[in-house]
């Protein structure tokens, strides 16, 4: 079997780690597998696609035309002479909506010779006109055709002409001429939000969770790095992501108003770049993204508890993380977070008042974190074990392969 995946990045971030473990398991099993990303700044064997010139150029035109996907047309002729030199058995298409394809040519190039396909969604942009998260806004355009996008203002690429229909409405005129087509929703909940979009056209929809490489994520020491950073006995809350910035997804808003609450034994600890104007608060602490999962694991494990109040998760991958380095969770109960934390592992809240927030909190840490230990790692051992996750995607690849139309 011959199977190429298609990303904007091939190993770093939470897809471009998703598309190299991957890789790195097909290899080990015999399976010819390639990556193509958008460029290799993050990953010098996989085939790139374009390069930071040609990727500015192509999101300028996005801007000036409202369209996305639709330019880097002779980028994505290299692409598919390449596809053409291997003749994979499977295309696996992750994200890519970063300025580096055109989708028409690759997807009417995969409709014409059959060539059996696979989605992921790590978000929803294949699903609506332009928009990789709606839930936030909320907008429920996607069902029966995007048009008078209200995420224009937001969004500083398209801004000066609303396309969404037209995208939307060609999304579903390509999709539906792909004979062998399969859509994995990394939640229940995101295959099912799938199957009243325009992929519902797909042979196969389900879901398969996100995996987590336990040789990377599980419990480790903190105490060097709590020492490091100077923080003593204080309880620790825990949020990581690529950025923060208000009014964001992420619920970057929200911790800057829990931290005017919190009893002074408590300190938020932000990993990532905060693009924000203002003074943080001195119990909100921020440390730069990293991209070394080293590190990662242990600011999980450092944590008392992990605090997600991310509004559009497909998944929640920092939150299947969390949980496999033994740290409870406290989630906003919407998306595909309910299936992330179950009880025991952690508490869903059903709003992001800051008092709420404290609450749940104060009721995780009314024990010790060893409480929460072994109920995280065996709901993570039985949802996000990688083997047994990427063997579901080779399932599915026979499957898609076998289908007979």
């Amino acid at each position: 079997m011959k199977v190429v995946q298609i990303n904007a990045l091939g190993a770093t971030l939470s897809t471009g780690r998703t598309t190299r473990e991957m890789h790195n398991y097909f290899l080990s099993m015999g399976i010819e597998s390639y990556i193509i990303t958008a460029c290799n700044s993050d990953c010098d064997d996989a085939y790139a696609v374009s390069n930071m010139r040609a990727m500015h150029v192509d999101s300028f035109l996005t801007m000036v035309t409202g369209l996305e996907a639709y330019h880097s047309r002779g980028k994505t002729k290299k692409l598919i002479y390449y596809l053409k030199q291997i003749k994979p058995d499977i295309v696996h298409l992750r994200v890519v909506h970063n300025s580096f394809l055109n989708l028409k040519l690759l997807l009417e190039y995969l409709g014409e010779n059959d060539v059996a396909t696979v989605i992921t969604l790590h978000d929803f942009w294949f699903m609506t006109g332009k928009c990789c998260f709606y839930n936030h806004i909320p907008c429920y355009r996607w069902e029966s055709g995007c048009h008078d996008c209200p995420s224009m203002k937001e969004d500083k690429r398209k801004k000066w002409f609303d396309k969404s229909f037209k995208m939307w409405n060609d999304k579903k005129k390509w999709l539906n001429n792909i004979p062998r087509l399969a859509v994995v929703g990394n939640s229940k909940w995101t295959a099912n939000e799938s199957r009243r979009s325009i992929l519902k056209c797909a042979k196969i929809i389900e879901p398969i969770y996100n995996w987590i490489d336990f040789q990377d994520f599980h419990p480790c020491d903190g105490t060097l790095l709590r020492k490091q950073l100077k923080l003593g006995f204080k309880k620790i809350i825990l949020g990581i992501s690529a950025n923060w910035a208000q009014n964001d997804r992420k619920g970057f808003d929200n911790y800057l108003d829990l931290a005017k609450i919190l009893p002074s034994n408590y300190i938020i600890i932000l990993v990532g770049n905060i693009h924000y104007d203002g003074i943080l608060p001195e119990n909100i602490y921020s440390l730069p993204r990293t991209n070394s999962v080293a590190q990662l694991a242990e600011y999980y494990s450092m944590a008392d508890v992990y605090l997600n109040l991310a509004v559009g998760e497909t998944f929640g991958k920092v939150s299947a993380e969390a949980i496999s380095c033994g740290t409870p969770v406290v989630a906003f109960n919407a998306t595909a977070n309910p299936e992330i934390v179950p009880p025991g592992a952690g508490i869903v809240i059903d709003n992001t008042n800051p008092q709420t927030i404290l609450s749940a909190l104060q009721k995780i840490f009314l024990k010790e974190k060893a409480y929460y230990k072994e109920a995280c790692l065996k709901h993570a051992k039985e949802n996000f074990d990688k083997d047994t996750n990427i063997e579901k995607y080779i399932n599915l690849y026979q499957r898609l392969l076998n289908w007979s139309n």
